[in-house]
């Protein structure tokens, strides 16, 4: 598990550990009943990373590697080694001394969806020590994080304090970003080729399905080299010129890990009952030709959607539009769902119901790495 993650920043509030010196956030239960997040201002558009600067840390005597130790305050510890946390929205790569303070844990918490549905959670608190207060991942995945990442977060309800931890466990599930295409991606369009980031609002795009369709909403977001660095579950996912197929894609082709092309074969058709399936770019990595793209030092990464789910041209390959809203998104990996609204908000209230039904069967997580190990077994190309 990594030791940066991302988190819901729930704003700047009064002190959990109240007594400096000690290791135990007494004053937790203030929490208790309280709601954070709003219909109008709702918790999915205050995801952040979380990073710890590196050679920078404090971890626990008896768990050295990774536990952050808390009562880390740089103003009352003048000399003292501390963490440094940086907490960015946007990529940024400017440290400040942002030390963690104090972890609690709460049981029976309510997560409200944008949908208005709820879910039972347990949630983990935690402050730096000016108050800076963070929902942070849990320790794996499970079924609390599963419902902390099955639809966008519109609000939280602290429920009754579990217990006071002194220390914050530095391992945790990530919230991987979202399924995009990189900058330079050339998409088919009414006008032939195009950069992706030269497309707008209105462009008409060409389909494999429904020939020429209107762009509806283009959205892009830059990742920054420390990101990067300090979190290569990030990094994109490079598929060469030929690896899907012959001349398939014609030029390499960059995308984010959760972004699914489009596999044909008779391996899929005996595997799904249908000929073609969407695969993300992450569960391909056993083919030859497909790779994480290590050499790159920061990505900007572009989405479309259209009235529907549909599969485009991206440098020859078929590969996705966005696929989102509402429903739509329970059938979007665990990994991605809320990270595309917290990168994409224009996207929450869109008429999405046109949204409902995938472009092709998704084939997700351990089966799409069977598929992949399938092909690669049998030396028979994704796109036949």
């Amino acid at each position: 598990m990594p030791s940066n993650f991302n988190v819901i920043y729930l704003g700047r509030l009064p002190l959990m550990d109240t007594t400096r010196g000690n290791i135990t956030p007494e004053s937790a239960n203030q929490f208790v009943g309280q709601t954070f997040g709003s219909e109008t201002d709702p918790l999915f558009e205050d995801f952040r990373h979380l990073a710890q600067r590196p050679g920078y840390n404090n971890f626990s005597a008896n768990s050295p590697t990774n536990v952050y130790n808390n009562d880390a305050d740089p103003n009352q510890r003048a000399g003292a080694q501390y963490e440094y946390f940086r907490t960015t929205a946007d990529g940024g790569e400017t440290w400040t001394p942002h030390a963690y303070d104090a972890l609690a844990v709460y049981n029976n918490s309510t997560i409200t969806y944008v949908d208005g549905t709820t879910a039972n959670v347990q949630v983990h608190l935690v402050q730096d020590y000016n108050g800076e207060t963070f929902w942070v991942p849990q320790t794996s995945q499970n079924a609390y994080q599963d419902a902390m990442e099955a639809k966008p977060i519109q609000s939280l309800t602290v429920g009754t304090l579990n217990t006071n931890y002194a220390n914050l466990t530095a391992y945790r599930d990530i919230w991987e970003y979202a399924v995009c295409f990189a900058a330079g991606t050339l998409i088919e369009t009414a006008d032939g080729s195009r950069r992706i980031e030269t497309l707008r609002r209105g462009d008409l795009v060409l389909t494999k399905d429904n020939d020429l369709q209107r762009i509806r909403w283009i959205g892009s977001r830059k990742i920054g080299t420390a990101v990067l660095q300090e979190n290569p579950n990030l990094r994109p996912i490079r598929i060469r010129a030929g690896a899907l197929g012959a001349s398939t894609p014609a030029s390499d082709l960059v995308l984010s890990p959760q972004h699914r092309v489009l596999v044909r074969s008779k391996i899929a058709q005996r595997m799904f009952g249908a000929i073609e399936v969407l695969v993300a770019a992450k569960h391909l990595l056993e083919i030859d030709g497909i790779e994480i793209a290590q050499d790159i030092a920061e990505v900007e990464y572009f989405h479309f959607m259209f009235d529907a789910h549909e599969v485009v041209l991206a440098n020859g390959a078929e590969a996705e539009s966005l696929y989102t809203g509402p429903e739509a998104l329970k059938a979007v990996s665990p990994a991605a769902r809320d990270e595309i609204f917290a990168l994409f908000p224009e996207l929450r209230g869109m008429d999405s119901t046109a949204l409902a039904s995938p472009a092709r069967p998704l084939v997700k997580g351990r089966v799409g790495r069977q598929l992949a190990g399938r092909h690669a077994r049998n030396r028979r190309e994704l796109v036949s």
